[in-house]
């Protein structure tokens, strides 16, 4: 981006620009810090870009008189200095704010929850809107408060595993709870069904909270309750009656806890190819690039998830490229060829230059497509050292 390498955008851009803040509004703060002065005069003159010149109202102003995507800016920027002033604000009207922007408000606060959220976060788990309640319980239960320890407490009285010389045994209660509250919940266990009453579809009620329990608490509590290691639970998970809801319940507390280990071991295993790609961003990137080079040597390609990455390591280049020549002979490479060259690292670029001799194009089967494809890629490589 323009304003991480500290240089102003060329005035040609700056239209463009603007435009392009106007019909993505979770990049304008970008767009302002990047377009320097003569950038807002320019916004001043075409209303469609008034979101550039905003900033001379306080957040107090912006956000009670506002659209919606800047209140949440200025309720983000006013939680980071005062986290007071940002509750008052907030409690002043929310029970007025339609629901989906309630909603929002509540994603905005857990993107930097702490202890002193919860109270108000407490209050929402009896919002007359679902969508609220979901992410009121998501965020209090990453807090791993009172509310969190409650949900644990009753996750792990459902589990109990035993091991004998010969046996090792998982049994799996679903929760004891018949049918969702319809008002005033007791409990998180009643809180829970209140805010999640419909189950999944295709999956019974009992066994659809279940799911959603397991998927509210840390997986390292579990298997730390079980006195297992997550591949042993990941095994036995495999062959139990409970072992789709026990998986697709690890999967979305890896997702919701960004646990980095256990993301990586469902993806190894990989059960539930839903939820692969969502897995994969709770990786941080140097993980996300050892695993996928795994999964190539593997022949387990996660092309995907591969092209999502903006460049690649060394030993992710190298595997590609070993896949890629496989690929080849076999006529069966169908990428566009500077989407591989832009992401290759620089010390492969001999080896991708390579790839292809003089052999390896007879066994080509499909070579009048494959061929110019390589040619281009070629000089793509060589255009981009």
């Amino acid at each position: 981006m323009a304003q991480d390498a500290q240089v102003s955008v060329p005035y040609p851009l700056l239209p463009d620009i603007l435009a392009f803040g106007a019909v993505q509004p979770s990049r304008r703060e970008a767009v302002i810090a990047a377009i320097g002065s003569r950038g807002k005069w320019l916004a001043s003159l075409n209303p469609d870009w008034n979101y550039a010149i905003q900033t001379s109202a306080s957040d107090e102003e912006i956000w009670q008189t506002g659209a919606d995507f800047d209140r949440l800016a200025a309720l983000k920027r006013i939680r980071q200095e005062d986290k007071t002033e940002a509750f008052d604000l907030v409690l002043k009207g929310f029970p007025q704010e339609p629901a989906d922007f309630r909603t929002k408000i509540v994603e905005t606060i857990s993107q930097t929850v702490t202890p002193e959220d919860e109270p108000f976060l407490q209050i929402l788990l009896t919002d007359r809107s679902q969508e609220v309640r979901k992410t009121a319980v998501r965020a209090l239960v990453k807090l791993d408060g009172p509310f969190a320890k409650e949900v644990e407490s009753q996750l792990l009285s459902l589990f109990k595993y035993t091991k004998s010389f010969l046996k090792k045994t998982l049994e799996v209660e679903p929760p004891p709870i018949n049918e969702p509250p319809k008002k005033d919940p007791k409990g998180a266990l009643e809180t829970l069904a209140f805010a999640w009453p419909k189950p999944y579809h295709g999956v019974g009620w009992r066994e659809s909270l279940l799911i959603r329990m397991i998927g509210l608490v840390r997986p390292a509590q579990l298997t730390r309750h079980l006195g297992i290691s997550p591949e042993d639970l990941i095994n036995i998970a495999n062959k139990h009656l409970y072992g789709q809801a026990i998986f697709q319940g690890l999967s979305k507390a890896a997702i919701l806890f960004e646990d980095s280990a256990w993301a990586e071991a469902l993806i190894l295993d990989g059960r539930l190819p839903i939820f692969i790609p969502r897995l994969f961003k709770a990786l941080p990137v140097r993980d996300q690039e050892r695993l996928l080079a795994k999964l190539l040597r593997d022949g387990k390609t996660g092309m995907h998830e591969i092209m999502g990455l903006k460049q690649w390591s060394p030993e992710l280049s190298h595997e590609f490229l070993k896949w890629c020549k496989s690929a080849l002979t076999r006529g069966q490479m169908h990428f566009e060829p500077l989407a591989i060259a832009i992401r290759l690292h620089p010390s492969t670029y001999d080896a991708a230059l390579n790839l292809i001799d003089e052999e390896s194009e007879k066994r080509i089967g499909s070579w009048n497509e494959t061929l110019p494809l390589l040619n281009d890629m070629r000089q793509t490589i060589r255009n981009n050292p």
